[in-house]
């Protein structure tokens, strides 16, 4: 058991990201639909951006746009700039801890708020929390997005989403005939729903409070726009 994300598991991301999220490039392109809903855009932050697929997919289909990629992880930041680095002065790096509220000026007039596999590693206050402070910080009409694993409410919602990871990273391991990235998933646990008390750090709430927090934040239009294998999309508009 560990208590905290490492830098060996942002290599691993990073290596098998494509593997272990499942349906990743749809998911992209669902944030992106939502985000193409807003009348303004110029500036989205994604909040703990990792090596920055998400930003990348941004920054090509909102060419006015720019984003800001908070991430605590130097390793992610470092590939996330490489990556980036052909969108001159659209890109901005930063390293934050989403926990910790001294980010917030930096964060400040966006049109859109994007998290991707991150929110989860928080309390369900500390979500409640940042939903309020989010709505705060968002531009009039802006939007937050949030991509992320959800806690089952009964075991047989457990048992389904286990299942279905496992499926989804199976398959295209042997598509990409990868077998060391279903190998590795299976061997390292990433997979929440096999075990949630494994990792102190994984810390879901359930879809319908998470939606319901939106709400009392002050979001409106909130609802889910996509789920498989345990992992939801989810959105709301200021």
């Amino acid at each position: 058991m560990k208590d905290n994300w490492t830098e060996q598991d942002s290599q691993k991301f990073i290596d098998y990201g494509e593997f272990f999220v499942p349906d990743r490039n749809i998911q992209i392109d669902v944030i992106c639909d939502l985000l193409s809903a807003s009348k303004s855009l110029h500036q989205v932050v994604d909040l703990c951006c990792g090596e920055g697929k998400l930003c990348e997919a941004i920054l090509k289909k909102f060419d006015h746009s720019t984003v800001k990629g908070f991430d605590l992880s130097e390793e992610m930041l470092s590939k996330a700039k490489a990556t980036l680095g052909g969108f001159k002065g659209r890109f901005e790096a930063i390293q934050f801890d989403l926990s910790n509220q001294s980010w917030f000026p930096k964060a400040a007039d966006s049109d859109a708020f994007v998290s991707s596999l991150a929110i989860h590693h928080l309390d369900d206050q500390q979500k409640a929390t940042l939903y309020k402070n989010l709505y705060d910080l968002l531009n009039t009409e802006g939007v937050l997005v949030v991509a992320d694993i959800v806690k089952p409410t009964r075991q047989i919602g457990f048992d389904i989403a286990e299942k279905l990871w496992d499926k989804a990273v199976k398959e295209k391991s042997a598509l990409e005939d990868r077998q060391d990235a279903i190998k590795i998933f299976r061997e390292d646990g990433w997979n929440y729903y096999q075990d949630p008390e494994a990792d102190p750090i994984d810390k879901p709430s359930s879809l319908f409070d998470q939606l319901k927090w939106l709400e009392q934040a002050g979001f409106k239009g909130v609802d889910i726009f996509w789920m498989n294998a345990g992992h939801a999309i989810f959105a709301g508009w200021k």
